[in-house]
């Protein structure tokens, strides 16, 4: 279940989401409608989850899971409460 809105780039917006059969919060990626009109998109996106589900690091948020559910296509990952980087760069360069 969708909670929170946590930002948008030019490949989705990131929601702060509950998991509602692990009662856990999640960060979860959604590609939107709009963007899959694009040819490369849908492809970028699924490297992109192959790229993180890949990636194991203490300082590197994981991948729960990745798919699609009625033409939405998703990335649900670890959600770390904080500040994202973008404003970490503006308060500290």
């Amino acid at each position: 279940k969708l909670v929170d809105k946590l930002g948008e780039g030019g490949m989705g917006a990131v929601y702060k989401a509950r998991h509602t059969k692990l009662g856990k919060f999640v960060a979860m990626k959604i590609l939107p409608q709009h963007v899959m009109s694009r040819s490369d998109a849908l492809a970028r996106f699924e490297r992109e989850m192959l790229a993180v589900g890949s990636l194991h690091h203490p300082n590197i948020v994981q991948a729960h899971d990745a798919g699609e559910f009625g033409g939405v296509h998703y990335l649900s990952m670890e959600y770390v409460e904080g500040q994202d980087l973008q404003q970490v760069v503006k308060a500290k360069g």
